[in-house]
């Protein structure tokens, strides 16, 4: 924690409404602001307390920029508030540039789209929603798990695109199997180790007569 003369130092320095920042051992730089009270011991309650919210901010915000998955999060204006690394390497833009800035209308091509009806029916109905979608101008598809709050929307988006094809390509592979084995001249029967027959093809069941 910062000690308390550095606290106090800036807090006598500055005119209220406090908004200053400061470089203190054990708390980096920190921003304080706020409204700065008159008793000593309530000033350095009142900056103690911004210290923690801004450190444990600064740690969520490290945390998130660790997933893989893209984050978004939203006021309830619609103006984008945060962005982590993976989300800034979706959009295609640093992050500075979008802060503070409505999503509709830096992403027109969002609006009517399954991103705007799903997002916007969270925030009204106060529901998550989960949800997968395909985005053509990127030829990805998209896990989108969204979350409402009082402040806004947040939104992890998850590529899949990989996980798409390798479930399409075991669907084919299975409609090639089945294929074979309902053509199939040979009797072909499927049997469990006991010899429970679980399956039979055509050519099976004409050889046996059932």
């Amino acid at each position: 924690r910062a000690p308390f003369g550095a606290w106090l130092a800036a807090l006598s320095d500055a005119s209220p409404p406090l908004d200053v920042t400061l470089e203190a051992s054990g708390a980096g730089v920190v921003r304080l602001s706020g409204t700065a009270f008159v008793e000593a011991d309530a000033r350095s309650v009142l900056l103690y307390a911004n210290t923690e919210v801004h450190r444990a901010d600064a740690r969520l915000r490290e945390a998130h920029d660790r997933i893989h998955d893209a984050f978004f999060s939203f006021d309830r204006a619609w103006q984008i508030t945060f962005i982590n690394r993976a989300g800034e390497s979706f959009a295609g833009r640093p992050r500075e540039s979008l802060l503070g800035k409505n999503v509709w209308e830096e992403y027109p091509q969002s609006v009517g789209t399954e991103f705007e009806r799903l997002y916007r029916r969270a925030v009204e109905t106060n529901t998550p929603v989960e949800f997968e979608v395909f985005t053509p101008e990127r030829h990805r598809w998209l896990q989108v798990r969204a979350f409402p709050s009082e402040s806004g929307l947040s939104a992890y988006l998850r590529d899949i695109t990989e996980q798409r094809a390798a479930q399409a390509a075991l669907r084919a592979s299975e409609a090639r199997l089945r294929t074979l084995f309902e053509h199939n001249l040979t009797g072909v029967l499927l049997t469990t180790p006991s010899g429970r027959i679980l399956a039979a093809n055509p050519a099976a069941c004409r050889m046996l007569g059932r």
